[in-house]
């Protein structure tokens, strides 16, 4: 089954918590395009509603610098996720705390301050998995600049733009996701 599809991905700083603590807020809407192995007595649902947290402080962090001084690549694994919520066809499919998560982005083009990073997203509860990949990330930023913030991750993350495919499974099924476009606040 292949319907049309449009994702929403905004991301947004929604609070600043103490000193070791910085969340985004991540908000992934759309219609489905294939549900595999849908285990409900309801039907296939045809959109889906997915929000979260990432501590963008949380994690094992590295960057790579370029060699005109441009950031080359960013990676953290092992990050802090929250508040998800994950609502399909009616049916709340995955919520809770304590999930881990890794992102990551590899400079495709320009300079420091309009590089485009091709970037993925996971996170993973137990069964529930949520993975993303060719995300795209637009502002650059310098790597020295990168290293001197008390926060880069949040810098670079909250310029998310683009599109990507993602796929979102656990006990309920799996949804596997074509999208058209996102974009930031």
């Amino acid at each position: 089954m292949t319907r049309p599809f449009l994702l929403g991905l905004i991301v947004y700083a929604t609070a600043v918590m103490p000193a070791n603590a910085a969340l985004l807020k991540f908000t992934v809407s759309g219609e489905v395009s294939r549900v595999d192995n849908w285990t409900y007595a309801s039907a296939e649902p045809q959109t889906i509603e997915m929000s979260f947290m990432v501590d963008t402080r949380s994690g094992v962090q590295g960057s790579v610098p370029g060699a005109t001084g441009c950031l080359q690549s960013f990676s953290a694994s092992g990050a802090s996720i929250s508040n998800i919520s994950v609502q399909a066809g009616g049916n709340t499919l995955w919520s809770g705390s304590g999930a881990s998560g890794g992102y990551g982005g590899q400079a495709l083009a320009g300079g420091c301050t309009d590089s485009a990073y091709s970037a993925y997203l996971d996170i993973s509860d137990g069964d529930n998995v949520f993975r993303s990949s060719d995300l795209f990330l637009f502002g650059g930023m310098e790597y020295l600049a990168f290293e001197a913030s008390a926060d880069p991750m949040a810098e670079l993350l909250t310029g998310l733009n683009g599109s990507a495919p993602f796929t979102l499974s656990g006990s309920w099924g799996l949804f596997v996701i074509s999208c058209g476009t996102q974009q930031s606040q």
